[in-house]
């Protein structure tokens, strides 16, 4: 695994991006069941990412199971 360096710029760019996805992947907008599959997996994705890069303040806005003890 390769480690990248991010500077505070690339870090707030990374998470506005990040919550996009997160907001616009969201189930319960999705129109038909194949579209909130996709926006399901989309989401879990994208909080894996949150949850490696330790972006809590987005995991706990969009991740339902996200508990502040871990």
């Amino acid at each position: 695994m390769k480690t990248v360096k991010l500077n505070f710029l690339e870090e707030r760019q990374l998470k506005h991006a990040l919550s996009d996805l997160l907001y616009n992947n969201l189930p319960s907008r999705a129109t038909t069941e194949e579209e909130q599959d996709l926006y399901r997996s989309n989401t879990e994705n994208a909080l894996d990412i949150c949850e490696a890069l330790e972006f809590d303040d987005l995991r706990k806005e969009y991740d339902e199971n996200y508990d502040e003890s871990w």
